[in-house]
């Protein structure tokens, strides 16, 4: 079994996905930005329509993954603003620090704020120095943990083989992303063997 989590940034995309297969939605806004949070009115509109679980972007900026106190505040509201809503079933995000690492400081903080709902570290990993060192890292984070990832490459096939070993060290799920679609899916799986693959084009 293999599940296909569909990105998107519309309604009528989020409902497409699902009438064409997908098991989950991974929503924001503005994917041309590479995914932001989603608009809250909009979120409340999806969740009262579609059936499968949805995920939700909080990134509140395009560019890095760097947040000041500033940038915080914003995220954590944001985080509890979703995380209230009952038929969202996670969080998607990602920060680091100037050094190059993943900020484990406000990551833990939005699994708090997540609870019992799912947290995604999304592809913020894939721009870290290091990226073994730090699903490690990651493995102290307390919760239902997934990383989303495409192995430090343009493409999950181009990143496979760190995939693989990532797929080793982290105690929760690895989320196969890059290019991703419902052509190359098969091959990439009978590699990876993931439970978890994510894109815009997945179904």
């Amino acid at each position: 079994m293999l599940y296909k989590e569909a990105c998107v940034d519309t309604i009528d995309a989020a409902l497409s996905a699902e009438a064409a297969g997908a098991h989950q939605i991974e929503w924001c806004s503005s994917l041309e930005l590479d995914g932001l949070t989603p608009d809250f009115e909009e979120t409340q509109k999806l969740l009262k329509i579609i059936r499968i679980p949805v995920k939700v972007m909080i990134r509140h900026r395009p560019g890095d993954f760097i947040y000041d106190t500033l940038d915080e505040n914003i995220l954590v509201s944001q985080a509890k603003q979703f995380s209230e809503q009952d038929k969202v079933s996670g969080l998607v995000f990602g920060a680091c620090t100037p050094e190059g690492s993943l900020d484990i400081r406000q990551i833990n903080n939005i699994a708090m704020i997540a609870g019992d709902k799912s947290l995604t570290i999304h592809k913020a990993i894939d721009t870290c120095k290091d990226i073994l060192t730090e699903t490690t890292r990651l493995n102290q984070i307390p919760g239902d943990l997934y990383i989303l990832s495409s192995g430090g490459h343009n493409t999950a096939w181009d990143g496979r083989d760190l995939l693989l070993e990532m797929k080793a060290l982290f105690k929760g799920q690895i989320i196969a992303a890059g290019k991703i679609d419902s052509q190359n899916l098969v091959t990439l799986h009978s590699f990876l063997t993931l439970l978890y693959y994510h894109g815009r084009k997945i179904v």
